[in-house]
């Protein structure tokens, strides 16, 4: 399966008939290139010692950031992850009156910028690949479209998503520590005085 995003959407006219499929491209790549499978190849001697530091890092953000009222940290339950992205869910309930928008707004202000509301997507339910499979693939959907389902669970957390990422290299300890100080301080202003940043 692929991953398609902001490419199709840039290379794809938008009057061709199955336009609204580009996100996701029929979720039809089986194929890598040959040069992406050789530094893959290569890169899978460092997966241990990159997760490791990863692993690392993402523990020293909850612990650091666990204690926010407003953010909760993602929880690792069953086996390792390894930490693609570090996700975390804002709660604007608790976040006196500041909008998750608001807050990373001011995260960036702080020289954040690699903190993302991935909203360039959507969630996967409302992706027309499987919201019209018929139309794509219509020798395997024959008929309209199931039901269609709501979920509100991901929808919301969807919404309040926040993105960073997961540095893999002993000398990304200094970026790290300072994501960790920006966020204490964009916290502290939500908590101590939000008119700020509203």
């Amino acid at each position: 399966m692929g991953h398609y995003n902001k490419r199709c959407k840039q290379e794809i006219p938008t009057s061709y008939p199955l336009v609204e499929f580009s996100q996701t491209g029929f979720g039809q790549k089986f194929r890598a290139h040959p040069l992406a499978i050789a530094m893959a190849n290569h890169q899978f001697s460092h997966l241990d010692e990159w997760i490791a530091q990863k692993s690392m890092y993402a523990q020293w953000i909850i612990k650091d950031l666990g204690d926010c009222l407003f953010l909760r940290m993602p929880e690792c339950k069953n086996g390792q992850p390894s930490w693609y992205a570090f996700v975390m869910s804002f709660d604007e309930r608790a976040a006196n009156g500041v909008t998750v928008d608001k807050f990373v707004d001011a995260l960036h202000a702080e020289g954040l910028v690699e903190v993302d509301l991935p909203r360039s997507t959507c969630p996967i339910h409302d992706l027309p690949l499987f919201r019209s499979p018929e139309k794509a693939i219509p020798r395997l959907y024959n008929c309209q479209s199931q039901n269609k389902k709501e979920f509100s669970n991901a929808e919301k957390f969807y919404q309040m998503a926040i993105k960073i990422p997961v540095w893999a290299f002993p000398e990304d300890e200094n970026v790290v520590r300072a994501y960790i100080k920006g966020f204490k301080k964009v916290i502290g202003a939500v908590n101590r005085e939000p008119k700020l940043l509203r």
